[in-house]
C-alpha cells in the first residue's frame, strides 16, 4: 500500500491559511485501476483518474481528532451500497475537485444485499488519516477520533450474544411453534407453513406460505438464519430455505456472519415429506418451558454420568438386550418369570438366554441341531437324550420311559432332531433293543427311542483297551466264564453244562453244546459218573452264565 498528500493540497492549504479559512475535505472517491501497482510511491501531482475507472463517490460520514496534527476521515457504506471493486482511494474537496489524498491498497469488493436473489450484501468503514502541522486546526476538528470511532459493533454483537444464549437456554437449538414452518406437499408442491420459530436462539417469522424447489430426491429441507445488519442501521434475522442431500451444520459466512440451520422435513423417494422440526406446541413461555423440562433433550444417564432415565417396557425387560433402561421391581419380575415358564407355555420363537419350564423339568437353551438331516433350531433341554437310572416308578418331569416305540415326531421334534444329528437315528429294520439307537416308524408320524430295560449300562472303552472294538451305544451279549461243572441227578445220570460249538469227551464219545450253556445228559451203569479231561484251555471246560448282584431302577431318557 502506498499513500500520499498532493501538491494540489499544499497550495490549497497554504490558501485557507492565507485567507484564514477552514480546510474542507468532504468526499471520498473510489476508484478501480487496472495494473495498478500498489508499492510504487505516488506521484503528487496526480489527480483523479479517469471516470471510467472511477466506481463511487461518498460524502465523508465523520471526521476526528487523532491530534493537534493528524485528522481522520470515514467513510461508512451499508448493505445498500455496491457491487462494485476498488483498489485505490481518493480524499477530495467536493465543490473544486482537488483531491487532498491519495491512497493505492489492495482490490477489495463491496457488495449490497439483493432481495430477489438472496444476496446478502456487506458493510464496510473505510478511513483515510491525514497528517499535517496544525490538522486539527485547520481543518476546525475538536472532537476525538476515539468518541466516535470507538469499535461499539464488539460490543453490540456481545450483547446479541447473550440474548441469543439466553433463548436457546429456554427454546434449545432449535423450537417450531405449531404448524410454524412445517414442510408439506401441497398438489405436488412442496410448501412451507407460515408461523413463528426460534432457530439457534434466533426468533424468526415467515408471514406467507412460501415454495421450495427441491431436484433430485430423497432431500432433505433446511432454514438458514443468520443475524446481520449494517453499523448505522439496525440489525435482523434473516433466513432462507436450502436442500441438500447430506446433514447440514452451523457455519460462518464470507462476511464473518454466523449461520444457524435446522431440519424441516426430508421430502422422501415416493414425494412423502417427514416432518423433521423440533415442536414447541405451546406460544406460551411458561408452558413451552414445562414442556422442555419434561422432553426428551436431555443427557441420558450413563454407568459414570447422571442424566435422564427411561424405564424399559415389558417386552424390553424380558429381553434383556437394552444396556440403557432402567426397570421397577415389577419389571424384574416380569423378567424373572419370562425365564421361568409355566406347564403348557409355548417356548420362545427366538433366543432370550437360559429358560427354565416345568413341562422339561429343567433348563433349556437354545440348540441348533443340523447334521445327518436334522434341521432344528429352537429351545431344547441341556441333557436332552441322557439317560436317567432312576429310583422311582414313574418318568420325572422332563423324562420318558426308555423303550418307548410311539413317540410323536412334533411334540418331541427336538429329541428327534438331536437322535439324527449325534447319529442316533437308525432304520426301522436296523433298530436293535440294547443299543443306543432311535428309529422313525412306518406310520409316518411317530419313533421309537432306545430300549434299554433289564440292561446292565457299561462305560465306554474309549481306548483304554479293556474292551477293545466296542462302538457308543453298540449293545453286547453275556460273556461265558471258561468252567467245569457236573450236576448229579436220581439214579445213574448226570448233567453237564456245555459251551456252544464245544465238544466235550464223555464216556469215550464227544458230545457238544448247542447253545449258551446247553445241558448234556449223561447216564452211567456205576455209581459215579466220569468225565475225561485233555489238557485245559482245549475241549476240556465246561461253561456257565455269570451274572453279578444287581438292583433294578428304572431307565428314563431325557426329551
Amino acid at each position: 500500500m502506498s499513500q500520499v498528500i498532493t501538491n494540489a493540497f499544499e497550495t490549497y492549504w497554504q490558501g485557507c491559511l492565507t485567507d484564514q479559512v477552514p480546510v474542507v475535505l468532504d468526499e471520498v472517491v473510489l476508484a478501480d485501476i487496472p495494473n495498478l501497482d500498489i508499492t510504487a510511491p505516488i506521484d503528487p501531482n496526480t489527480g483523479l483518474p479517469p471516470q471510467a475507472q472511477i466506481v463511487h463517490r461518498h460524502p465523508v460520514d465523520q471526521r476526528g481528532r487523532i491530534n493537534n496534527n493528524a485528522v481522520a476521515y470515514s467513510i461508512v457504506m451499508d448493505t445498500t451500497v455496491g457491487n462494485f471493486s476498488f483498489n485505490a482511494m481518493y480524499l477530495v474537496n467536493k465543490a473544486s475537485g482537488m483531491v487532498g489524498m491519495i491512497v493505492y491498497k489492495g482490490r477489495e469488493t463491496k457488495t449490497k444485499t439483493d432481495q430477489a436473489t438472496g444476496t446478502t450484501g456487506n458493510s464496510l468503514v473505510k478511513s483515510m488519516l491525514m497528517e499535517y502541522d496544525q490538522a486539527a486546526t485547520a481543518t476546525v476538528t475538536t472532537v476525538e477520533a476515539g468518541t466516535w470511532q470507538i469499535d461499539y459493533s464488539a460490543r453490540l454483537l456481545g450483547m446479541d450474544e447473550q440474548l441469543r444464549l439466553q433463548a436457546i437456554a429456554i427454546f434449545g437449538s432449535s423450537a417450531f411453534f405449531c404448524d410454524g414452518f412445517k414442510l408439506i406437499n401441497k398438489a405436488g408442491s412442496y410448501k412451507v407453513q407460515p408461523g413463528v420459530a426460534m432457530v439457534g436462539g434466533l426468533r424468526i417469522q415467515l408471514d406467507v406460505e412460501q415454495a421450495v424447489t427441491v431436484g433430485a430426491k430423497p432431500v432433505g429441507v433446511w432454514v438458514d438464519v443468520h443475524h446481520a445488519g449494517t453499523i448505522l442501521s439496525r440489525w435482523d434475522n434473516h433466513f432462507e430455505f436450502k436442500t441438500s442431500t447430506t446433514e447440514l451444520t452451523d457455519y460462518t459466512d464470507s462476511n464473518g456472519y454466523r449461520h444457524y440451520v435446522a431440519k424441516l422435513g426430508v421430502i422422501e423417494a415416493n414425494a412423502t415429506v417427514t416432518d423433521k422440526r423440533i415442536v414447541n406446541e405451546s406460544s406460551n413461555l411458561w408452558d413451552a418451558l414445562q414442556n422442555h423440562a419434561k422432553g426428551r433433550d436431555h443427557p441420558y444417564a450413563t454407568t459414570t454420568e447422571k442424566g435422564m432415565v427411561r424405564l424399559a417396557p415389558s417386552e424390553e425387560a424380558i429381553a434383556g438386550e437394552n444396556d440403557t433402561l432402567a426397570m421397577t421391581p415389577k419389571g424384574v419380575a416380569m423378567a424373572i418369570s419370562a425365564h421361568h415358564l409355566k406347564s403348557g407355555s409355548p417356548l420362545p420363537q427366538k433366543d432370550i438366554g437360559p429358560i427354565w419350564h416345568a413341562d422339561y423339568g429343567g433348563w433349556m437353551v437354545w440348540q441348533e441341531f443340523t447334521d445327518n438331516g436334522a434341521d432344528y433350531r429352537g429351545y431344547a433341554s441341556q441333557l436332552i437324550g441322557s439317560l436317567l437310572l432312576d429310583t422311582q416308578t414313574t418318568p420325572r418331569s422332563g423324562y420318558i420311559k426308555s423303550g418307548v416305540q410311539n413317540l410323536s415326531r412334533v411334540i418331541y421334534a427336538a429329541l428327534r432332531a438331536w437322535a439324527l444329528h449325534n447319529g442316533r437315528m437308525v432304520a426301522p429294520g436296523v433298530w436293535q433293543a440294547g443299543s443306543l439307537q432311535c428309529a422313525d416308524n412306518a406310520d409316518g408320524i411317530t419313533f421309537r427311542v432306545f430300549d434299554v430295560r433289564g440292561e446292565f449300562m457299561r462305560a465306554l472303552d474309549d481306548g483304554r483297551g479293556i474292551d477293545s472294538g466296542r462302538v457308543m451305544g453298540s449293545w453286547q451279549p453275556a460273556t461265558s466264564v471258561e468252567a467245569m461243572s457236573v450236576v448229579g441227578r436220581a439214579g445213574p445220570s448226570y448233567s453237564l453244562v456245555a459251551r456252544p460249538a464245544s465238544t466235550i469227551p464223555l464216556n469215550g464219545s464227544l458230545q457238544q453244546g448247542t447253545i449258551d450253556a446247553d445241558a448234556l445228559e449223561q447216564t452211567t451203569s456205576g455209581p459215579y459218573p466220569s468225565v475225561a479231561l485233555t489238557a485245559t484251555g482245549f475241549v476240556s471246560h465246561i461253561s456257565y452264565r455269570v451274572r453279578s448282584r444287581n438292583t433294578a431302577v428304572l431307565a428314563t431318557i431325557k426329551f
